[in-house]
């Protein structure tokens, strides 16, 4: 009797030492030996990390009047791997970004995926009315010219904030600074989504471009120039206004020319 008790005691005993060496050993497996692994599944799952571009340092006129300057703008984006109510996205997508929809077709194993950028406040409001969870918004850095009479001069930028043109391209780096690296990590509570700046990298801002144009003569010469150009039923002009004694140019306008503001929309409306 005594005999039998001793074994299933015994056996008792071994079984879970067993189920402890097992426990051991798992525990082993997933903290120290697959560590990494799941230490990278989880960032992945609850952090994006961005690359944004720091303030774009501004362009001013020889009396310090801002002609290229920085504002924010709104830009949406959705995580394709992490859709909650695809249903509602894809409705929403269709009625306002249909190219976005077909877009998030072929990114589905993408971790972030840009629906547009630079879009008016009240699509934010818009998104949340129509119940879209899964459509996240950030502010994102852009630029505004105050005279549009120096666009073909100064340039414009793409939808990165990068110089395509003019003094925008010449001088983008000089301007654009050095980037900065930004943890988007959501909130598992309320699935909000913000930026944590002290993770990563921060960028120094760009450098200002001080120019020896005259904004008020500019406008003034581009006027003058224009009305000369419609009454002499001619294709263009130029005017070029130089100081005679040390060469620095105080206007250059051109007629027809472009409204730098309106031709930035355009690039954005084809990356939408």
């Amino acid at each position: 009797m005594r005999n039998s008790s001793k074994l299933r005691s015994a056996l008792i005993f071994i079984i879970f030492l067993g189920l402890y060496c097992t426990l051991l050993v798992n525990l082993y497996c997933i903290q120290i030996k697959q560590a990494d692994f799941f230490n990278t599944l989880a960032h992945r799952q609850y952090h994006i990390e961005l690359t944004t571009c720091p303030s774009r340092g501004k362009i001013l006129d020889r009396n310090g009047h801002q002609i290229a300057l920085n504002k924010e703008q709104l830009s949406a984006f959705v995580l394709p791997k992490q859709l909650y109510d695809e249903q509602s996205l894809n409705f929403f997508l269709q009625k306002y970004f249909p190219a976005s929809l077909e877009r998030l077709g072929r990114f589905r194993d993408k971790h972030f995926m840009y629906v547009a950028r630079r879009l008016p406040d009240h699509f934010c409001e818009l998104a949340h009315c129509d119940q879209v969870v899964d459509l996240k918004f950030i502010k994102e850095p852009s630029r505004f010219y105050a005279n549009d009479t120096l666009g073909p001069v100064i340039g414009i930028t793409n939808i990165d904030n990068h110089g395509i043109c003019g003094l925008e391209q010449l001088y983008d780096r000089f301007l654009a600074g050095t980037p900065t690296k930004v943890i988007l990590k959501k909130d598992a509570r309320f699935d909000h989504f913000y930026f944590k700046q002290d993770l990563q990298t921060t960028g120094e801002r760009g450098n200002d471009l001080y120019l020896t144009i005259d904004s008020d003569l500019q406008f003034l010469a581009h006027e003058a120039l224009a009305n000369r150009v419609n009454r002499l039923q001619a294709e263009q002009g130029a005017v070029v206004i130089m100081n005679p004694v040390n060469g620095e140019i105080l206007s250059l306008a051109t007629y027809p020319d472009f409204d730098p503001n309106g031709s930035t929309q355009e690039l954005d409306l084809a990356y939408t």
